[in-house]
Parts: structure tokens; sequence; C-alpha cells
């Protein structure tokens, strides 16, 4: 049986996500595609119902919540965040949320010490994620956003204390060990605009990679700065995803090594 899956989203052309799954299942001699699907918000429900019997789906922006909107079965993840990026038909409509797991993946190599400080750049699903990670690490953390209207939300996907900064605040980015950027492109372009960015002492973590290298990490690389890239995210939340359309568990390892080898070659010649 020939195995087909997409991403879903809007833009969705850059996506690496069908370049990391069909590498999985060439890794694994698995006859089958993983393709980009162009989906803008109000667009999911007609997508997905239209291939019921698909391995599953991928989800970005804008559709994280609209996915979990739609699903009838959650994940703890997905249901924390009220956001998926993962979509599987199985009589009913199951969600997940494995940003999470590629956060965690991340967080588990780097040091005790980088913790001490965290800064989150933006309120949405991805957000989300990072703080549903963050919990076993960071006691408290600060986050600057646009609108305070998600606040609750962001606040019920982290047991310790929240610092929320307003976007035209006053900003000292020097005095945090660990900067995660969750901003699409637009947004991080604002940000850069209305802040002043001194990095020094700082990992930063982009979850950006199209265009590469996206403004934060281009930074971060002029400077020196350790920078933790999107792609990395993206390959370590993509296995636990493939886990799931493919109902079988997968040597994460390994795999992360191969695929983020491929990624590293594709991403930094464009």
């Amino acid at each position: 049986m020939t195995i087909q899956a997409a991403v879903l989203g809007s833009p969705v052309a850059h996506s690496l996500s069908p370049l990391i799954h069909n590498k999985i299942y060439q890794e694994l001699g698995i006859d089958g595609e993983y393709i980009a699907i162009e989906t803008k918000s109000g667009e999911l429900s007609r997508t997905i119902s239209e291939r019921k019997n698909w391995s599953g789906f991928s989800v970005t922006m804008p559709l994280k919540e609209e996915a979990f909107n739609l699903a009838t079965i959650h994940d703890q993840y997905s249901e924390r965040s009220k956001s998926a990026n993962t979509l599987i038909f199985d009589q009913h409509w199951s969600c997940f949320n494995t940003d999470v797991l590629g956060f965690q993946t991340i967080f588990e190599s780097l040091s005790t010490e980088a913790f001490e400080s965290v800064l989150i750049l933006g309120n949405g699903g991805t957000a989300k994620a990072a703080l549903l990670a963050l919990e076993p690490y960071a006691k408290d953390l600060s986050q600057i956003r646009r609108s305070s209207l998600r606040d609750e939300q962001n606040t019920e996907c982290f047991i310790g204390s929240i610092k929320f900064i307003d976007w035209k605040q006053e900003l000292s980015m020097d005095k945090f060990t660990l900067v995660i950027n969750t901003l699409p492109l637009a947004g991080i372009l604002n940000f850069l605009q209305d802040h002043r960015i001194r990095t020094e002492g700082t990992i930063i973590l982009d979850a950006l990679y199209s265009p590469w290298p996206p403004p934060f990490t281009s930074i971060a690389l002029e400077r020196g700065v350790p920078v933790i890239f999107g792609y990395e995210l993206l390959v370590h939340q993509g296995i636990r995803q493939a886990e799931l359309m493919l109902k079988i568990k997968l040597e994460r390892n390994s795999l992360a090594e191969i695929l983020l080898t491929e990624l590293k070659r594709v991403v930094h010649s464009r």
C-alpha cells in the first residue's frame, strides 16, 4: 500500500516537511509520497475530508488552532495548548502537538545554565509548544507579544510564572540566557525594527528556517552567538509525526542525524 501524506498551510511552498518525510520513507524502504498542499484559513475541513484515506497531515500556520477545533480526539499537549500540528483519521480525527517533542529534544541537549533566564518572542501555537516543553527546565520566564489576548492561554501551558512584556517596551536581550523566536517572518522583521538587539551570552533558538538565513538567525551568526536552527526543531517533531502516521516506532537518534545532514546540505546551499 502506498503511503500518502501532506503538509497543509499557507504559505507552504517553502516547507521542508516533504523533504523530511520522503527521506524517512526512503530510509525505511516505504512506498510513500508526502506533498505540500496550499490550504488557507477556513479551508482545512474541506481539504482533509477529501483525503480521509491518507496516512495523516502535518499542519502549519495559520491552521494549528483550526486543526485542534476540527479534531474530536486530542493528545495531552494539543489539549493543553489548544493547538495541533498533526491530524490523523481513524474513524475520527485525532490531533497531536509534536512541536512539544521537538522542543523537548533540543532542550535535553542544553546545560541547566541555559534556562536561568528565558525569553520567548511571540504567543501563538509554536510559543505554546515551547512553554509546555520548558516546564521541567524553567521556573519562570519572560514572553514578549503584541497583544495580551492570549495571555491566559499561554499561562495554562506553563506551571511556572510568566512575565509578559509589551511589544513596545524597552528590552535588553543580553540579560537572557536563552531566547526562543516563534514569530513568523513579518513579526520578527517588525520586532527587529523596534528593538536594538544585543545577544552577548545568549543562546538563540529560532523556529524560522526560510528564507535562509532568517533575520534573527542571521544576526546570531554575524555576532558569533550560539544558534539552534529552525530546521533542527522541524526534524525532531517531524520524526514523531512520521511515527504517528506510519504507526511504527523509529530509531530517532540515528534518523535525526541522517535528516539533519540532508537538511543542512539543502538549506545552506539556498
